[in-house]
């Protein structure tokens, strides 16, 4: 079944256009990955589903047109986002900064927070061995396994995910995307992606749209991606290697 539908979806900062038409879709327990250059569109087309970002057009998630609605009330229908560059709050502890990932949750699900909870811990452990430690004084990998870990304490059906990669070493590149596809399979997530690193996202996710300029360019299975001639030449070339983190 689709879980999330955009069609024709536009959006602009500052009179610029940063979409134009975007339509895709995101089958509900699949991994999907937005591909593209700096500029290319998918930072916005993550904030246009989250409701971060004004556009026109049309956002359907779980058959609810929710074109327009104010961000908090996309989060409690199911929605959860990872942004780029994280979004810890560096000066609260481990501990706190998932407590208010539990906050979004409905109350249907108050009662497995314990659960949940331990189940972030054995997939993530560090979090649970800095637990008092404060956000800031982690690395940036960790940083970005607590901000992950925050995110799905919410108990999101989609989770959006800005650019995981921006800034960490290859090996831990690799482990935070395994990370992502585990959560996928075992909390019964669809995943949207945004990466730059376009190797990387195609060996974990089902089916990536390829965009520049706002538009979508290609699309298809990881598989036909990994084959599509266009695609290895201008996505697939040179290792991204980004900085240890």
């Amino acid at each position: 079944m689709t879980l999330l539908q955009l069609t024709g979806v536009r959006a602009a900062y500052d009179g610029v256009q940063a979409l134009h038409g975007m339509d895709l879709a995101v089958t509900g327990g699949e991994m999907v990955a937005l591909l593209g250059a700096n500029g290319a569109g998918k930072t916005t087309t993550l904030r246009a589903i989250s409701g971060t970002v004004s556009v026109e057009g049309a956002v359907v998630f779980d058959e609810r047109d929710v074109t327009g609605w104010a961000a908090h009330r996309v989060a409690r229908l199911g929605v959860g986002h990872v942004p780029e560059g994280r979004g810890t709050f560096v000066d609260l502890t481990v501990e706190e900064n998932l407590t208010l990932g539990t906050l979004a949750r409905g109350s249907r699900l108050r009662g497995q927070v314990k659960e949940d909870l331990a189940a972030v811990h054995e997939l993530f452990p560090i979090l649970r061995d800095f637990s008092r430690r404060q956000a800031g004084a982690l690395s940036g990998g960790q940083q970005q396994m607590l901000a992950i870990a925050r995110a799905i304490l919410g108990r999101p059906r989609l989770l959006l995910v800005d650019e995981p990669s921006l800034g960490l070493a290859p090996m831990v590149t690799t482990e935070i995307l395994r990370s992502l596809r585990v959560l996928q399979a075992e909390w019964q997530l669809a995943v949207l992606l945004a990466e730059q690193n376009a190797r990387r996202a195609l060996a974990v996710v089902d089916r990536a749209y390829v965009l520049e300029s706002g538009r979508v360019v290609a699309s298809g299975s990881a598989a036909e991606l990994r084959e599509n001639t266009a695609v290895q030449d201008a996505y697939l070339g040179a290792e991204q290697t980004g900085r240890p983190a």
